[in-house]
């Protein structure tokens, strides 16, 4: 297998590179878009369908069109996540503290004194407690994922982006996960979640569609996770770099 080279774009079906045409297929496999066994060399329509798919949850335009962008993102897809934190019955109703100075509280790099209930950012929507699962899960320095004063200012940009996800949304928004300490062993071991640039969101109004939508219009969200009503949540990330998406 090797990764194409183009200079331009090409409709998929006349690429006749077979080398090439197995790294495509073994990308796709990798994300999910094609079963174990769908590396045959051969453009068919299972590669089409499979390859239109990926494009338009990467966001790309022409679905059936490769080109120097879309060899790009296929360098960079991911493997199906595994669930975390999913199973468990988050609650289905607006915390009626939330805004206020009330509930635990404890010192945090950055910021001062904090309480569980104030919220992040001012109108951002977000609570320290939805951020740490009630100060249950605090900042912690480590080489790998910053130090904790980095992991407060991420938990803030964080913040102010989810509060642009709420305003378009105009409806309550539920938190399933947020940050995860490195020493909690769940989810993949680079998570988003480590470094407090993850959240694992759902709409209270059980609009999954739309929120969805709203989510991919906002340019700071760099990674999304696409699992949906089934699973009962979306990923979003603040990673940095260009806009990936990657399944569950």
């Amino acid at each position: 297998m090797k990764r194409p080279q183009l200079a331009g774009s090409v409709p998929l079906k006349d690429f006749h590179d077979v080398e090439g045409v197995k790294w495509i297929q073994n990308q796709l496999v990798i994300g999910g878009y094609l079963p174990d066994g769908g590396v045959d060399g051969a453009v068919g329509p299972k590669t089409l369908a499979a390859f239109a798919e990926f494009k338009e949850e990467a966001f790309l335009g022409y679905p059936q069109d490769l080109g120097p962008s879309t060899v790009e993102k296929l360098a960079a897809i991911e493997p199906k996540h595994e669930l975390s934190e999913q199973s468990e019955a988050p609650p289905s109703q607006v915390n009626a503290e939330a805004g206020k100075k009330s509930g635990k509280s404890v010192q945090l790099p950055v910021v001062g004194l904090i309480y569980e209930n104030e919220m992040i950012v001012p109108g951002s929507k977000i609570t320290w407690g939805e951020m740490t699962k009630g100060l249950t899960r605090l900042p912690m320095s480590t080489s790998d994922f910053g130090s904790d004063e980095q992991v407060v200012k991420n938990m803030i940009a964080m913040a102010k982006v989810f509060s642009k996800v709420r305003s378009k949304f105009d409806s309550p928004i539920g938190i399933n996960s947020a940050y995860r300490p490195p020493n909690l062993k769940i989810g993949s071991s680079r998570s988003q979640h480590k470094y407090a640039r993850a959240l694992d969101v759902r709409p209270l109004n059980g609009d999954y569609s739309k929120l969805l939508d709203v989510i991919k219009s906002v340019p700071e969200i760099k990674g999304i996770g696409l699992a949906g009503a089934s699973k009962g949540f979306w990923h979003m990330d603040i990673r940095p770099g260009s806009r990936i998406s990657f399944r569950y």
